[in-house]
């Protein structure tokens, strides 16, 4: 996964989701789609400034598990210095 941070933000942060079609069907895109907005609900607060991203899945995060997907957000964001969850 990739992260793209684009910009801070005067208003609340947003976020977006790429998933290519070298993934695979629309069922998969979508699953992986689904979970990277649940993963987004629980880091979100934790962010310290608002901010424009863009998450970028690769084709490797096919079998991956919510959990998974989180880890792999909570670490890309620590490195952009946009996380603050206290570790």
């Amino acid at each position: 996964m990739v992260l793209h941070w684009l910009a801070k933000s005067d208003g609340p942060s947003r976020v977006g989701f790429c998933v290519g079609k070298k993934i695979g069907c629309a069922v998969r895109r979508n699953r992986i789609k689904r979970r990277l907005r649940a993963g987004w609900r629980q880091l979100s607060a934790k962010t310290e400034i608002p901010v424009d991203l863009v998450f970028v899945a690769r084709s490797g995060g096919v079998q991956l598990s919510l959990a998974e997907w989180i880890n792999a957000m909570r670490f890309l964001l620590r490195r952009a210095g946009i996380l603050d969850d206290g570790s």
